[in-house]
């Protein structure tokens, strides 16, 4: 798992995570636990949340992957099993860029 990242200031919104190194294609960034919820959410909850790939309600990752913002152009992606919320590079990533999702 790489851990060589940097929580910083996002010209997208509020925070994001910022590569220190290089990072390859189909790398693993983080695997986290992870709430569902179906009620509605603060809305300072609520930015901080994934669709539930199931398709009921969101998810509130507990881990760094809450500080990933949403590009339409991403570099990670996410997958989940019952138990874990995984986030993954879907190409190579320089250091200095931030680290994205589609969501």
């Amino acid at each position: 798992m790489i851990l060589n990242f940097t929580r910083k200031k996002s010209n997208i919104h509020g925070w994001g995570l910022f590569a220190d190194i290089f990072i390859s294609n189909n790398m693993i960034i983080e695997e986290c636990t992870y709430i569902t919820a179906t009620g509605h959410l603060p809305v300072n909850i609520h930015s901080h949340t994934f669709p539930n790939l199931n398709g009921k309600g969101l998810v509130i990752p507990k881990g760094y992957a809450s500080l990933l913002n949403s590009s339409s152009i991403p570099n990670c992606k996410f997958t989940m099993d019952i138990e874990f919320l995984t986030i993954s590079t879907i190409k190579d990533i320089t250091a200095g860029e931030e680290l994205t999702l589609q969501y």
